[in-house]
């Protein structure tokens, strides 16, 4: 696994990493005054180099910006994105520290205290389980994606967008953060399917209204839906018969509908289904609705009212095995 932000003495301690667990590796934690952390889905352990912790100073994260940015100045590209730096192949790095605000605005960072690289995962086959359902009728079906942070929402939707379009579905995707496709020099270097076409960098609100113009899309996805601007254009392109595929962050959906702006969206009929994740599995898929048929609950307020389709699924061995092992290991790097 190369990262080319990481500094030598990190990559050549990743290196050592057995495969099969580098393999689960979610993302890796820099702390100032800390170590070098690994976070896998059982939890978080120290990274290692010949033995000894990785110390995190000011100039291993100043090197990783560096490293990232091609050594040129990055408060411009804070400016663009936000707090994180995209990386090849999906991943991206995400800064902490002091902020510079400029006209009311983020316009870069300095006295970096914490850096976070997040690991993108190509798991092909990880939506498989609820495609009879979303392609049922011979047509692609809305669905929101709900979690929490690092629990597999951007790698879920990667490979639903691959099924979507191996199905024949014309699909377009607005890639802000560049971690869906993770394109290079307009190639696309990681799978999304024959007939999907990529809109990266733009902002997620304006690139969804000019997919719809430009592209003729089937279906549109968009990873993370969050800001007000985002839901509106969600719930226009929902509007414009178009099904949406969309992450965003929560434990419940009840919970997410106590955010005025989630409520509206899902109220309105913009997804058919919801499904829960919980470590890059399916915990739950349900039917969203807008009339009272038994079996159903009124989950948003408004009508909208929906039915279990299917549970958790089991964990997989080797995850089990690895969260007990593991159990030991991060009780002795704490």
């Amino acid at each position: 696994m190369m990262i080319s932000a990481l500094t030598s003495e990190v990559q050549e301690a990743l290196d050592r990493v057995e495969k099969a667990r580098a393999a689960k590796l979610v993302e890796l934690r820099f702390r100032r005054g800390q170590a070098v952390r690994m976070v896998f889905p059982w939890g978080e352990e120290l990274l290692t180099h010949h033995g000894s912790p990785i110390p995190v100073t000011e100039q291993l994260l100043g090197e990783m910006v560096d490293r990232a940015t091609g050594f040129s100045p990055y408060a411009c590209k804070l400016e663009e994105t936000g707090l994180y730096l995209p990386l090849e192949g999906g991943c991206r790095m995400g800064l902490c520290g002091e902020t510079v605000i400029r006209d009311g605005k983020i316009w870069g960072i300095r006295n970096l205290s914490s850096a976070v690289v997040r690991i993108a995962r190509e798991r092909k086959g990880a939506a498989q389980s609820v495609m009879d359902t979303l392609l049922a009728g011979n047509r692609p079906h809305s669905a929101l994606i709900l979690s929490p942070p690092g629990e597999g929402k951007t790698t879920f939707l990667r490979d639903l967008i691959r099924l979507y379009s191996e199905a024949g579905n014309r699909v377009s995707v607005i890639d802000q953060r560049r971690e869906l496709a993770a394109q290079r020099d307009g190639e696309n270097m990681l799978d999304l399917g024959p007939c999907t076409d990529v809109l990266s960098g733009c902002p997620k609100a304006q690139g969804m209204e000019l997919m719809l113009r430009v592209m003729n899309p089937q279906v549109m996805a968009v990873d993370e839906l969050s800001g007000e601007d985002e839901l509106l254009a969600a719930r226009q392109a929902a509007f414009s018969g178009v099904a949406l595929l969309a992450t965003a962050h929560g434990d419940s959906m009840e919970g997410l509908c106590n955010r005025p702006g989630f409520r509206i969206l899902i109220a309105s009929g913009a997804f058919d289904y919801w499904i829960e994740l919980e470590h890059y599995r399916v915990k739950r898929l349900e039917r969203l609705g807008h009339d009272a048929e038994a079996g159903r609950r009124d989950i948003c307020g408004g009508g909208v009212l929906h039915e279990r389709v299917s549970g958790p699924a089991e964990p997989e061995p080797e995850d089990r095995a690895a969260s007990a092992a593991s159990t030991g290991a991060g009780a002795a790097a704490k």
